[in-house]
């Protein structure tokens, strides 16, 4: 990354065929870019039942190597959320995504990332595969309707890999 020059203004970075990021038998997802946003598997430091599932060999770096979920799967942050975590939903706010989805199933709802839970009630923004097929990235503010609500036209394919940006 560094030698590409990503690093400037690079918040986090997760990679589940790093060894770094994803030592064996590890209870964290760490976080690469120096900034030391580690994520638990689940809930909190514990092997529990909503601890996404390892798939593949540290370092494999190929389409084997990554998390599954069961639908109570989910990873948390180790702390109390940073502030540009809190602001992501903010006028002015300046962010993006980068990641390897698979979906097994396409018209299953799937958290992809975000800080508001899933309800447009609550405070914050979320990247989701909706449960009509598309992909969905909504802001709320406050009260019951998101300040943005963005759906893609297209849907990705089940069974597949995707590069979503």
């Amino acid at each position: 990354m560094s030698q590409l020059g990503l690093l400037t203004g690079l918040k986090i970075c997760l990679d589940a065929a790093d060894g770094a990021s994803l030592p064996a038998g590890s209870t964290k997802w760490l976080d690469t870019s120096g900034n030391g946003y580690d994520f638990f598997r689940g809930a909190d430091g514990t092997a529990t039942t909503d601890d996404p599932t390892i798939n593949g060999t540290t370092n494999g770096r190929s389409s084997s190597e990554y998390f599954s979920f069961d639908g109570g799967d989910f990873f948390r942050y180790d702390t109390t959320n940073e502030t540009w975590m809190q602001n992501l939903h903010k006028d002015n706010a300046k962010f993006s995504y980068f990641g390897y989805n698979y979906f097994a199933n396409v018209a299953t709802a799937s958290g992809i990332f975000g800080d508001n839970v899933n309800a447009p009630g609550n405070i914050g923004c979320r990247f989701t595969l909706t449960a009509s097929g598309v992909l969905g990235f909504n802001v709320s503010k406050t009260g019951a309707s998101f300040a943005l609500d963005f759906n893609s036209t297209l849907s990705p394919s089940a069974s597949a890999w995707h590069a979503i940006g």
